[in-house]
Protein backbone atom coordinates (compact mmCIF):
# COMPACT_ATOMS: atom_id res chain seq x y z
CA UNK A 1 0.00 0.00 0.00
CA UNK A 2 1.59 3.23 -1.16
CA UNK A 3 -0.21 5.87 0.86
CA UNK A 4 -2.56 5.86 3.84
CA UNK A 5 -5.70 7.75 2.82
CA UNK A 6 -8.41 8.69 5.32
CA UNK A 7 -12.06 9.53 4.76
CA UNK A 8 -12.79 13.06 5.86
CA UNK A 9 -16.18 14.08 4.48
CA UNK A 10 -19.45 13.35 6.23
CA UNK A 11 -20.93 12.40 2.86
CA UNK A 12 -18.46 9.53 2.43
CA UNK A 13 -19.07 8.28 5.98
CA UNK A 14 -22.84 8.28 5.44
CA UNK A 15 -22.50 6.48 2.11
CA UNK A 16 -20.45 3.79 3.80
CA UNK A 17 -23.08 3.40 6.54
CA UNK A 18 -26.01 3.26 4.12
CA UNK A 19 -24.63 1.26 1.20
CA UNK A 20 -21.90 -0.76 2.87
CA UNK A 21 -21.74 -4.03 4.69
CA UNK A 22 -21.20 -4.16 8.42
CA UNK A 23 -19.57 -6.63 10.78
CA UNK A 24 -19.19 -6.06 14.47
CA UNK A 25 -17.45 -7.37 17.51
CA UNK A 26 -17.87 -6.45 21.13
CA UNK A 27 -15.43 -3.53 20.83
CA UNK A 28 -15.33 -2.56 17.13
CA UNK A 29 -17.65 -2.31 14.13
CA UNK A 30 -16.34 -2.39 10.56
CA UNK A 31 -18.29 -0.95 7.63
CA UNK A 32 -17.01 -1.59 4.12
CA UNK A 33 -18.20 -0.30 0.78
CA UNK A 34 -16.94 -0.92 -2.75
CA UNK A 35 -16.34 2.14 -4.87
CA UNK A 36 -14.57 3.21 -8.01
CA UNK A 37 -10.91 4.03 -7.69
CA UNK A 38 -7.84 1.94 -6.95
CA UNK A 39 -7.00 3.22 -3.46
CA UNK A 40 -8.14 2.01 -0.07
CA UNK A 41 -9.56 4.67 2.24
CA UNK A 42 -10.06 4.39 6.00
CA UNK A 43 -12.33 6.26 8.39
CA UNK A 44 -12.31 6.15 12.17
CA UNK A 45 -15.21 7.09 14.43
CA UNK A 46 -14.80 7.31 18.19
CA UNK A 47 -17.69 8.86 20.10
CA UNK A 48 -17.66 10.58 23.47
CA UNK A 49 -19.10 7.41 25.02
CA UNK A 50 -15.63 5.88 24.70
CA UNK A 51 -13.99 8.49 26.94
CA UNK A 52 -12.42 11.91 27.03
CA UNK A 53 -10.43 13.50 24.24
CA UNK A 54 -7.15 11.85 25.26
CA UNK A 55 -8.70 8.37 25.30
CA UNK A 56 -10.54 8.92 22.01
CA UNK A 57 -7.38 10.10 20.26
CA UNK A 58 -5.44 7.12 21.60
CA UNK A 59 -8.06 4.70 20.27
CA UNK A 60 -7.96 6.48 16.91
CA UNK A 61 -4.14 6.29 16.78
CA UNK A 62 -4.09 2.58 17.64
CA UNK A 63 -6.75 1.83 15.00
CA UNK A 64 -4.86 3.83 12.39
CA UNK A 65 -1.62 1.99 13.15
CA UNK A 66 -3.31 -1.42 13.02
CA UNK A 67 -4.74 -0.57 9.60
CA UNK A 68 -1.42 0.80 8.37
CA UNK A 69 0.46 -2.34 9.39
CA UNK A 70 -2.13 -4.61 7.73
CA UNK A 71 -2.85 -2.35 4.75
CA UNK A 72 -1.72 -4.95 2.24
CA UNK A 73 -4.57 -7.28 3.34
CA UNK A 74 -7.35 -4.80 2.51
CA UNK A 75 -8.73 -5.25 -1.04
CA UNK A 76 -8.27 -2.17 -3.24
CA UNK A 77 -11.16 0.02 -4.30
CA UNK A 78 -12.98 0.01 -0.96
CA UNK A 79 -13.82 2.35 1.87
CA UNK A 80 -13.51 1.03 5.42
CA UNK A 81 -15.00 2.78 8.45
CA UNK A 82 -14.13 1.58 11.94
CA UNK A 83 -16.45 2.54 14.80
CA UNK A 84 -15.03 2.11 18.29
CA UNK A 85 -17.37 0.98 21.03
CA UNK A 86 -17.01 1.77 24.74
CA UNK A 87 -14.37 -0.44 26.30
CA UNK A 88 -11.97 -0.19 23.38
CA UNK A 89 -9.78 2.21 25.40
CA UNK A 90 -8.20 -0.70 27.25
CA UNK A 91 -7.01 -2.41 24.07
CA UNK A 92 -3.41 -2.42 22.93
CA UNK A 93 -2.10 -2.62 19.39
CA UNK A 94 -1.84 -6.42 19.36
CA UNK A 95 -5.47 -6.91 20.40
CA UNK A 96 -6.72 -4.30 17.94
CA UNK A 97 -4.78 -5.95 15.10
CA UNK A 98 -6.40 -9.31 15.90
CA UNK A 99 -9.89 -7.78 15.99
CA UNK A 100 -9.32 -5.88 12.73
CA UNK A 101 -8.09 -9.01 10.96
CA UNK A 102 -11.02 -11.03 12.31
CA UNK A 103 -13.54 -8.46 11.11
CA UNK A 104 -11.85 -8.22 7.73
CA UNK A 105 -11.95 -12.00 7.24
CA UNK A 106 -15.62 -12.18 8.19
CA UNK A 107 -16.70 -9.63 5.56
Amino acid sequence: MAKFITIKSNRDFRACYRKGRAKGSRLLVLYSRRRSGPEVRFGFVVSKKVGGAVQRNRVRRVLREACRLNGHLFPPGCDYVFVARPGSVALGLAEVRQIVLGLLKSL
